[in-house]
């Protein structure tokens, strides 16, 4: 007998159950990271805190469970004097835990959301 933890659809792609551990110890991040968030699990445009979603950076650049990193926000403007397009001081809104990883992705808990999430929001490496 086969079965599914959800609704599945013809042509929808679908991967083998594996057990997951139940915990997971906080780990050391990455330092200097930075990424995209590709999509939310349910495949929303806006999300938050409590989604889960899949990120572009696996364990090839050094991606583990239990890592934490900040999504934010940055800015460009017009410099006055250079009249060149500069990019403004990046605005942390959210945070997400790193659940399982891949070889090039990763599977992270958005644990704390100011605002919407979206699919290629970035994210980075907590300030040391």
């Amino acid at each position: 007998m086969i079965q599914s933890s959800r609704a599945v659809e013809i042509y929808n792609l679908v991967v083998t159950f594996a057990k997951r551990p139940s915990k997971i110890p906080l780990t050391d991040s990455m330092k200097g990271l930075y990424g995209k968030i590709i999509v939310s699990e349910e495949h929303e445009v806006n999300f938050g805190a409590h989604s889960i979603a899949s990120i572009d950076k696996g364990v090839e650049e050094g991606i583990r469970s239990g890592q934490l990193y900040h999504i934010f926000e940055q800015e460009t403007a017009i410099d006055p004097k250079t009249n060149l397009e500069v990019s403004l001081t990046p605005l942390d809104f959210g945070s997400m835990l790193v659940l399982f990883t891949e070889k090039t992705a990763a599977t992270v808990l958005i644990f704390q959301s100011d605002k919407n999430v979206y699919s290629g929001a970035k994210f980075r490496s907590p300030l040391q």
